[in-house]
């Protein structure tokens, strides 16, 4: 069991628990010994925005503390949206480190991404490698209850929420959902079962990375439904791509502001005013 870790705030949060706190679902919900358990999880991978240790592949042009800036608005805008789907899913934030927690906790309250009583599940990813720790987390879902379980990250802003929602209803009827990115990876990986094969020896980071999963996934014999492909924004291109999104600061808000601040650094300009 991977270790989970139950994070109270210090400065009169008594009502926001941080590792296992639930907000009950209308829909996709039932009981499991006597709490609350939500068929669907969604499992957001993802850092604390610290300069130098994201979006390092943007820096340059940017600095280290505009690759920050730009990932803490990927982070709220995507966890916000991902947090409002809760009748769908349930959202649990997986840190790289949990020693990051009441930072990322104090960066989503300032963004009213927590707001009021509210809580946010809370945990830090346990491997040493990014297969181990997917694995793990996985697995905790499963042993947890859930029947349907996704894996996602937040550089992708302006991913449609829909994808995200059709990935837990095609899980009804497949045992492997892939969202393929079109850098040659993948965007969203989502089971009904854990199948820790999948992870294992993999070319992370890798172009060729979605076509070795397809192809372990079809040796095992499990069936699979691939979603629309989307890009994940990782480097100047990618970038670029983003700033010309129409509607990106109804989808994305933060991400928009920073952005107006990056436009001069990137040299692009977006199709909306």
């Amino acid at each position: 069991m991977e270790e989970i870790e139950r994070v109270k705030s210090e400065r009169g949060r008594k009502n926001r628990i941080i590792g296992e706190g639930r907000t009950k679902p209308r829909n996709q919900s039932r009981m499991l010994n006597n709490r609350v358990v939500h068929e669907n999880s969604l499992l957001v991978f993802a850092k604390y925005p610290r300069p130098g240790k994201v979006k390092t592949r943007l820096t340059p042009p940017l600095s280290f503390e505009e690759g920050a800036d730009l990932y803490s608005a990927f982070l709220c805008d995507s966890l916000e949206v991902y947090r409002r789907q809760k009748d769908c899913f349930e959202s649990v934030l997986y840190l790289s480190d949990i020693h990051d927690a009441d930072f990322a906790i104090d960066l989503l309250e300032h963004e009213d991404v927590i707001t009021g009583s509210s809580t946010l599940d809370l945990r830090s990813q346990q491997g040493d490698v990014l297969g181990e720790r997917l694995v793990n987390a996985f697995r905790s879902a499963f042993e947890g209850g859930s029947k349907r379980v996704c894996v996602i990250g937040t550089d992708h802003p302006s991913l449609p929420i829909g994808y995200v929602g059709k990935a837990f209803e095609t899980l009804e009827k497949n045992d492997v959902v892939i969202g393929p990115a079109e850098d040659g990876g993948y965007y969203l990986i989502g089971m009904s079962t854990l199948h820790p094969e999948l992870f294992v020896d993999m070319p992370w980071s890798q172009k060729n990375l979605y076509e070795e999963l397809v192809q372990v996934i079809d040796e095992a014999g499990l069936s699979l439904h691939v979603l629309p492909s989307w890009y994940d924004v990782d480097d100047e291109d990618s970038l670029r791509k983003l700033m010309s999104s129409v509607g990106l600061r109804k989808i994305a808000p933060r991400t928009a502001q920073v952005i107006d601040r990056l436009e001069s650094i990137v040299g692009d300009e977006k199709d909306e005013p």
